[in-house]
């Protein structure tokens, strides 16, 4: 029996606090010197309670480019893959200009993990996503941008409580490497949601 996606009253957390200087803690060793996506969250003001933004990390150069894009478009391609070890959720995030593509970034989340459900059901409850682009070699946040938030990630957050209700338990660690060996990001897109 899956869980169904309730859509409460939207988290209001547009930021209204002009310039900004985010410092965050120094990320863990597994994201130190990578290049990808993870969400995270944070407390960005007080008058909002917490929430969940998107961490894009890369290497110092590239990192910076991303973070100087004027404009900064941001598209979500969620989806589930099946590979030889079970089953996967992720998200392909891609970023692009008005001179085109830029780079996209997967984002894989386990699927047999309660915790990826409120996560992604909370996410779909904010107004805005938050997006920090961080230098993953020495944490430091080069770039923000905020989107309002129509990555419509409830209905995929209701498509994983669906599907893994019928499949066994998965390891996430092999299920990640599997899927890397097993399909190319051009047919991870063309299985989304």
């Amino acid at each position: 029996m899956g869980i169904k996606h309730v859509l409460k009253k939207r988290l209001s957390n547009k930021w209204t606090n002009g310039k900004v200087n985010f410092q965050i803690p120094p990320l863990p060793t597994e994201y130190r010197r990578a290049s990808g996506a993870f969400f995270q969250s944070f407390t960005f003001e007080e008058t909002v309670s917490e929430e969940t933004a998107l961490i894009i990390i890369d290497d110092p150069q590239f990192s910076r480019e991303l973070g100087i894009l004027n404009p900064f478009e941001l598209w979500a391609t969620p989806g589930m893959a099946r590979t030889s070890l079970g089953s996967i959720a992720y998200i392909i995030w891609v970023v692009s200009s008005r001179h085109g593509h830029i780079v996209d970034y997967e984002h894989f989340l386990n699927p047999f993990e309660m915790g990826t459900i409120r996560l992604l059901s909370g996410v779909a409850q904010q107004t805005h996503l938050k997006v920090l682009i961080v230098d993953s070699y020495n944490s430091e946040v080069v770039g923000f941008v905020e989107f309002e938030n129509n990555f419509d990630l409830g209905k995929f957050a209701t498509v994983i409580s669906q599907v893994v209700g019928t499949e066994p338990v998965a390891d996430f660690a092999q299920t990640q490497e599997a899927v890397r060996k097993e399909f190319s990001l051009e047919v991870l897109k063309g299985l989304s949601l």
